[in-house]
């Protein structure tokens, strides 16, 4: 029996959605309003963004407005964003992630501790992402970003360690990173006291994988929708296709192949965490438009 079912988990995750909800709510009164960076990485989605008044800046671009009301997205700023828009005499509408408020200060905090007694604050997570731009801020510029298990060897195990990550980034991973890191110690025979681990993942986002596996065994195919240029998109993506191997990538709804609406089969359609919902329901409605012309 034919049938389509959008997942009831996928869209942007719960800080992002916060973000776009902040943003709504100020340009419905304004609309007017300039956020440092994109909210969240989807065309579609920034370009209706975009259509109501929102205009993106740098951070460097602060400074030519004045007085004006400025966003900072969930990913956070660094301090010296805060310190650039306050300059300004702008007026900040954060949007910052409440998890990642909390990282930014155990940062802070595991940065001042390990500086003290000649150590290393090192974060699990990707050199280029806002996120992990913004807790680097909060190092003084000076904690260690490493951004897979292969660079674990790039550690000084010889001197005192915390570990803290990205909390998007794959649980599995990190544990590995941790598991690898300590073998190392263990051969160098360096006492364990000297790694000191946080488990700064978003619980939320990490147990995305768990639900997204469940839904692609209840279909007989799946239709994941996301940037083919999105890390994010493209591990959730594997994941689909490694328990249900009738598994399609595509990005817009008009990349929806006819063939998929000929089957008789339950159809899961799911996304990245910065596909919203809205385009995952036209790729629902375009299905469906396909099978009544069949």
């Amino acid at each position: 029996m034919f049938r389509i079912v959008v997942d009831p988990d996928a869209g942007p995750c719960m800080g992002v959605k916060r973000a776009i909800e902040m943003a709504e709510t100020e340009l419905a009164r304004s609309n007017q309003l300039y956020c440092v960076g994109e909210i969240l990485h989807n065309t579609r989605e920034m370009d209706r963004l975009v259509s109501l008044g929102l205009q993106t800046i740098t951070p460097s671009g602060i400074g030519s407005l004045p007085g004006e009301r400025i966003m900072f997205r969930s990913h956070g700023e660094p301090p010296e964003t805060y310190q650039k828009a306050r300059h300004a005499g702008a007026e900040i509408l954060d949007a910052t992630c409440p998890v990642v408020t909390q990282l930014q200060l155990l940062v802070r905090k595991s940065w001042l501790e390990m500086k003290k007694v000649n150590g290393t604050a090192v974060i699990f997570g990707k050199p280029d992402h806002p996120e992990v731009i913004s807790l680097l801020g909060f190092a003084d510029g000076k904690a260690q970003v490493i951004n897979g298990i292969n660079e674990a060897g790039l550690i000084d195990i010889n001197r005192p360690v915390v570990l803290l990550s990205q909390t998007t980034m794959n649980r599995k991973e990190y544990h590995s990173l941790v598991k690898k890191i300590r073998h190392r110690m263990i051969s160098c025979s360096i006492h364990a006291d000297n790694l000191r681990v946080h488990d700064t993942i978003c619980k939320k986002v990490s147990a995305r994988e768990k639900g997204l596996k469940d839904f692609c065994r209840k279909h007989d195919l799946i239709i994941f929708v996301g940037g083919k240029h999105s890390s994010n998109s493209r591990y959730l993506f594997g994941t689909c296709h490694q328990v249900n191997r009738n598994s399609h990538w595509i990005e817009e709804p008009g990349e929806v192949e006819s063939s998929w609406a000929a089957n008789n089969s339950k159809t899961g359609i799911t996304g990245g965490n910065s596909t919203p919902i809205w385009i995952l329901n036209e790729v629902a409605a375009t299905l469906q438009n396909m099978r009544q012309c069949i």
